[in-house]
Order: C-alpha cells, then structure tokens, then sequence
C-alpha cells in the first residue's frame, strides 16, 4: 500500500491569524527601553492636548493607537470609543475600534466595528481584506468569501486578497477557482511564499503532484522556514516512493521547528513507512 500520510482533508488550507511574540536580545533591551519611554511620553503629550481640547477626534484617534502600541488595550479601546461619539463618520475611529477588541479576544465586536467601518468608507479594500480575515479566522469561510471578493472588486490588484481568497476557496472545495485566485496573486506577486504554497497546496488536493512539488520548492527558496510546504513536499516524496527526498524534507521541517508536533509525527509516519519497505 502506498504511503499517504495526508488525507484530502489534510490537503486543504486552513488560514491561521497569529500574534507574533519577538523576543529581543539583551543587545537590545536599551532599544526597547527607550522605545517605552517614548511611549509613555508620547501619551502624556496627547492626555495633556485632550485636557485642553477634549472634543478633538483626532487626538482621542491618536492616543488610542499609543495605548493599542503599549498594549494596554482597554485604554485603547475608551479613546477609539471616544472617537466614535465624537466623529460618528470617522471610519478609522471604527477600524481602530475594531483591532482592540480583536486584540483583545472579542472577535465578535472587533467583526460589527470593521463592518461599521465599511460602511462609513466602502472605498477601503484593507477595510473588507481584514474583515475576511477576522471572518476566516472564527470559521464563518463563506462570508470570508464574499469579503475577500469584495475588496478584490474594490481594488483588483490587491494581491493579499487573491492570495487569501484562494485559500478559503480552496478550503470550501473550490479547487479550480483557487488556482486562478493563487495564479492572480503571484502574477502581481511573484515571491510570495505564502502563494507559492497554497498553490501547491492546491495543486496537490487535484492530485497534480509534479505542479504542487513545483510551487512548494520555489516557496522554500523564498522562505526555508516554511514548514507547512516542506511537510507537503515530504509527503509527496514518500507517496512517490522517493523516502530518501521524503526523509530530508521532513527532517528539515522538523530542524526548523523542533517542537512542532506535527513536523514530529510526518518524519515518523515517513521512517516507519520506510522501515516497512526495506522489509519488503
């Protein structure tokens, strides 16, 4: 029996929204030092121009952002509320609004705050691309759908938005009209590793496997990191028959992520499989 470790369910892309922690060397804690105390100066600043003119929008929309930036998001989000009573037409009020709550882990008022936005300002593809991400994020894909498309329409040379639409379609089943949307997307940009590999992604749900290898391989030459296209092409290899290829992809992934569970379990699944040929 041929070696599959993927399912077809397995082939398909998930889009994940993550908050990245970087942590600085000691090298830069000086830097970081003086970048809170800018910071913290910066809202002094703006508290002492609100108690001279409480009414101004633009500086309550001005100290939410530094508070966003220091993290304190309930801070962030009194000002960018402020904002929005003061300016109810203000659609960067509601944007700002909608970033701290998300931030904060309230996506359903971080959703209806983008989507007061958009409605202020429907010119705004970046309004309807992070409300299709918000969307994909709590899995509501087909409303993702219609708003990715909807800041496609608005600007048709927003590459993040075919990028990303392709994913979800991809996700919904919708494989041939992924490959147009991931095509659309490397056409205006080309290095795009995150294209690059759901477009193999793609290509390997339509069992096109010589297409797929094609586009993860150039994913990893624009990002070596990327461990979700260095799995894939490990499970290809191993489908093949080719378990030496197999072995040296998942053993990468696993070298760039040592702790990752499931860069553990493809470089197992690829040895014993391996191990049972030989004993063939």
């Amino acid at each position: 029996m041929p070696f599959s470790p993927t399912s077809s369910h397995q082939l398909l892309i998930v889009l994940f929204i993550t908050l990245i922690t970087v942590n600085l060397p000691a090298w830069c804690e000086t830097e970081a030092e003086q970048n809170n105390e800018d910071i913290q100066n910066s809202i002094i600043r703006y508290k002492s121009a609100i108690e001279v003119n409480p009414i101004n929008p633009e500086t309550h929309l001005h100290l939410g952002r530094i508070y966003l930036m220091s993290g304190d998001l309930n801070g962030a989000i009194l000002e960018f509320t402020q904002v929005t009573k003061l300016s109810p037409d203000n659609a960067e009020g509601y944007a700002s609004l909608s970033r701290a709550y998300w931030r904060k882990g309230d996506a359903t008022s971080a959703i209806n705050s983008l989507r007061q936005a958009i409605n202020l300002d429907s010119n705004n593809a970046e309004y309807d691309y992070k409300l299709a991400l918000f969307l994909t994020a709590v899995e509501k894909n087909e409303q993702a759908i219609t708003a990715f498309q909807e800041a496609i329409k608005i600007n048709p040379k927003h590459a993040a938005s075919h990028r990303d639409l392709g994913a979800a379609l991809a996700l919904a089943g919708n494989f041939e009209a992924a490959l147009v949307e991931e095509k659309a997307a490397l056409a205006l940009t080309p290095d795009d590793p995150d294209a690059l590999y759901y477009l193999g992604n793609t290509y390997a749900a339509l069992d096109n496997l010589k297409a797929a290898k094609e586009s993860l391989e150039r994913s990893i030459q624009v990002n070596p990191q990327n461990i979700d296209a260095l799995r894939l092409l490990a499970s290809i290899a191993a489908a093949s028959g080719d378990f030496t290829l197999g072995l040296q992809y998942a053993q990468a992934a696993v070298h760039v992520a040592p702790n990752n569970k499931a860069c553990q379990e493809t470089l197992k699944k690829i040895q014993t499989a391996f191990a049972k040929k030989k004993q063939e």
